[in-house]
């Protein structure tokens, strides 16, 4: 089981994304409507907020625990557990009118990230029991908690007054740098259960590392083209994704394993990204065809699977559909366009893509656990937007 994170989630919505600080009851709709495609197998759950109009739920762990993040009645944002119908705002580091973000969420319902008045570099944070503990030092400029896994293990990294970015693990409460090549700067960004960590390291030309570090030792990936590589996520296997630089807008997929970095493949462009993988060491991301369209592929014993797209006749700027994240059943969940130009969050499971619909104008799935059960966020024609959590409507919670 890999443990949950996101660190792009935040940025799909913009700048303008909020988290309020109302208890709200979880809505349920029979399938969000949506004008084209109706009909799902899954019901959605509305999250509510904590008391604003916008709300994204981007992290699930297996027990049904979902962290995301939520406008207040002030207009902060903060992040949120949410557990059996109940939306807990986790608060933020400097109070009220600060800002939080989660960007991991482990089986214990531990969550880490980061907190920082509006706007401005935050401090990296665990939130642990209804306690928020900064877990930055006193004499960094700012830090940032990207990964926890199972034993209370966090990957991120700090950035000190001299603008040096040093990786870190932070253990009961202890960060130590994981030491650095000479000139470089680096940041973590992934950590199994293993206590492997991964992350990239910026040299003094400027070219990024991607790096696999274990019990002191750090591993570099390899730079095949020669410019830069960079990681996006690890599992208990040590298997790791990632992607080379290749050029002017150019991306090349990989997995690492065991010393071995493996190019991915793509659909015939020359984009290609790999942004989850499972234990079965599935990977999806996206991939740019030949006609420069951009779509969900799975990645699966060496095959590229094409997701597809909702949309029959090209897409909004070619950004036809993506995948995010995926189970180890092999379920994937993202988002595609559809004709109409709207993008709907999707639910793959071999070979069959269903819309899971919106609450009037477009949706994203960020995140899937064990038992199929998907979250991520709907915007509603008034405005704003809610985060939701899709699931079967067999299911029961």
């Amino acid at each position: 089981m890999v443990t949950r994170h996101r660190l792009v989630g935040w940025l799909l919505l913009g700048s303008a994304f909020v988290i309020p600080l109302r208890w709200a009851h979880a809505q349920e709709s029979q399938g969000m409507q949506d004008g084209q495609h109706q009909h799902t197998p899954f019901t959605a759950i509305d999250l509510g907020t904590l008391g604003g109009t916008e709300a994204s739920a981007v992290l699930i762990n297996d027990r049904g625990q979902v962290a995301g993040s939520s406008a207040t009645a002030s207009g902060s944002q903060h992040a949120f557990l949410w557990e059996n119908g109940r939306m807990v705002d986790l608060g933020a580091l400097g109070g009220p009118n600060d800002s939080s973000y989660p960007n991991a969420l482990n089986e214990h319902g531990q969550i880490v990230g980061y907190s920082g008045p509006a706007g401005q570099n935050g401090r990296a944070f665990l939130w642990d029991n209804g306690r928020m503990i900064d877990l930055g030092a006193p004499d960094d400029l700012y830090s940032f908690a990207a990964a926890i896994n199972n034993r209370g293990q966090i990957a991120g990294y700090r950035v000190l007054a001299s603008r040096e970015y040093r990786a870190v693990l932070w253990e009961r409460g202890v960060g130590t740098d994981l030491a650095a090549p000479e000139g470089a700067s680096c940041t973590a960004i992934g950590i199994n259960d293993r206590g492997q960590v991964v992350g990239s390291c910026t040299t003094a030309e400027g070219n990024q590392i991607a790096f696999l570090w274990e019990e002191g030792t750090r591993v570099a990936l390899g730079t095949p083209s020669g410019m830069s590589s960079f990681v996006f996520a690890v599992n208990n296997r040590g298997q790791v994704v990632g992607a080379n630089w290749i050029g002017d807008d150019g991306e090349a997929a990989f997995v690492w394993e065991k010393g071995r970095m493996t190019d991915l493949g793509g659909l015939g462009g020359t984009f290609t990204e790999a942004t989850a993988l499972n234990m079965r060491g599935q990977v999806v991301g996206l991939s740019y065809n030949a006609a420069a369209e951009r779509h969900a592929v799975l990645w699966d014993q060496g095959n590229i699977i094409d997701l597809g797209t909702f949309s029959s006749h090209g897409c909004p700027m070619n950004k036809c559909s993506a995948a995010t994240a995926i189970n180890d059943h092999g379920q994937v969940v993202g988002d595609s366009y559809t004709d109409a130009g709207d993008r709907h969050a999707f639910f793959w499971e071999k070979g069959h893509m269903t819309d899971l619909g919106t609450r009037g104008l477009s949706s994203n799935a960020f995140g899937i656990n064990e038992r199929g059960v998907a979250v991520g966020y709907s915007s509603p024609p008034t405005g704003g937007s809610r985060a939701i959590l899709w699931k079967r409507r067999c299911e029961h919670q």
